[in-house]
């Protein structure tokens, strides 16, 4: 996951980290609480079915 810094336009960004974890599988979006982030791992190309898992991970901001 790559996390940029916006200016106050939202138009600029920086890059200031990547952030790696094991557990990422298809990390598609992020929500920050506190001093943690979460990310809900996708399933492109993986047949919905009954007994899929889905699963969100979180990782230290």
């Amino acid at each position: 996951m790559a996390a940029f810094r916006l200016d106050v336009q939202g138009t600029l960004g920086r890059l200031e980290e990547i952030i790696t974890s094991a557990a990422f599988r298809v990390p598609t979006t992020v929500a920050a609480y506190r001093q943690d982030l979460y990310l809900p791992n996708a399933r492109f190309g993986t047949p919905p079915t009954p007994t899929t898992d889905y699963d969100a991970v979180r990782v230290d901001r």
